[in-house]
């Protein structure tokens, strides 16, 4: 079964990052990244910007996007849940921010992202890529679907963007 293709997009501005409170579908309850599934056809970073209009009403350039990790989820006990997912990080967009029925988006200090009421490992990866760093991970989750049993984390000068 081919592995679901996801990507996130990381507005950052002065010393805060925009994240989301997921409000319905997969992660629902947990603070996650803006973004979803890439559709057919579609580029990666052309997803993310449409994601970013769909979930937070900003509008962003695909060339202000820069392509900053690859990460790579394994759920054994729900396979149907793997995926990997590209992010994104934009400094530069037009708009206000707005909510959805899916996602209400929210602003928290690069410095003290909610880890707490993430997915588990955002508190390995994305201090990386909020200190400018390029990552790729490997996760793998364990039975309760929700505390990560294996991660293997690689700070690469590119990412790569056909994996």
């Amino acid at each position: 079964m081919p592995r679901l293709r996801t990507c996130l997009i990381l507005p950052l501005r002065d010393d805060r990052v925009l994240l989301g409170h997921k409000l319905r579908g997969f992660g629902a309850g947990k603070i996650t990244g803006i973004g979803g599934k890439v559709e057919p056809g579609e580029s990666l970073v052309r997803a993310a910007v449409r994601e970013l209009e769909e979930e937070a009403g900003l509008s962003a350039d695909p060339a202000d996007a820069d392509l900053a990790a690859y990460l790579d989820f394994r759920f054994p006990h729900r396979p149907e849940w793997d995926m990997v997912s590209h992010v994104f990080v934009v400094r530069r967009w037009t708009g206000q921010v707005r909510g959805c029925d899916e996602i209400r988006p929210e602003w928290f200090p690069v410095q003290a992202p909610p880890f707490s009421q993430m997915w588990d490992e955002n508190r390995v990866w994305l201090p990386h890529v909020l200190r400018g760093e390029r990552v790729h991970l490997a996760a793998t989750y364990g039975a309760d679907n929700d505390h990560l049993t294996a991660v293997n984390l690689q700070v690469v000068q590119e990412v790569d963007a056909t994996m």
